[in-house]
Parts: structure tokens; C-alpha cells; sequence
């Protein structure tokens, strides 16, 4: 399914569309546009394998808007 969400342009890596093979590091700000969704998160974290309870981890939420609705966190640099 991601392959697919990548291929339709719907996910953005630093504001730039990503592909499939696109890498990220830490520090990069991940888009996703999906439905009427859109959550951009930074990446905080790399793991090879990550189990559920730790994946919170690896980013932190910058916005989440659903429907019109938007939710946003403030960073300080």
C-alpha cells in the first residue's frame, strides 16, 4: 500500500513529493496525504525494526488535519 500512496504523489518528504526508494533521515519532515487526511511528522528516530510500543518514538506530530480540522504543534528549533 505505501508503494501505491507514493506513486499517486501523496507523499511528501522536506515539502518535495517522495518515491517509493525516497530515504529519510532524521530531522526530515514527512507529508502524507491520505483521504481527507493530512499528517506531516518529523522524523526523530531511524530503526531498522521497531516494535509498536516504541514507533511513537522514532517521530513527533506537527499537524494533523482532518475533514477541515486542524490540529498543530508548535517546535521550537
Amino acid at each position: 500500500m505505501a508503494k501505491e500512496i507514493c506513486d499517486a504523489g501523496r507523499i511528501e518528504v522536506n515539502s518535495r513529493v517522495a518515491k517509493a526508494g525516497t530515504e529519510v533521515k532524521v530531522g526530515d519532515v514527512l507529508t502524507i496525504h491520505y483521504g481527507g487526511r493530512t499528517v506531516s511528522v518529523r522524523i526523530l528516530q531511524i530503526a531498522e525494526a521497531a516494535r509498536k510500543e516504541s514507533a511513537a518514538d522514532l517521530y513527533e506530530v506537527l499537524s494533523d488535519s482532518a475533514g477541515g480540522t486542524q490540529t498543530s504543534v508548535t517546535v521550537d528549533d
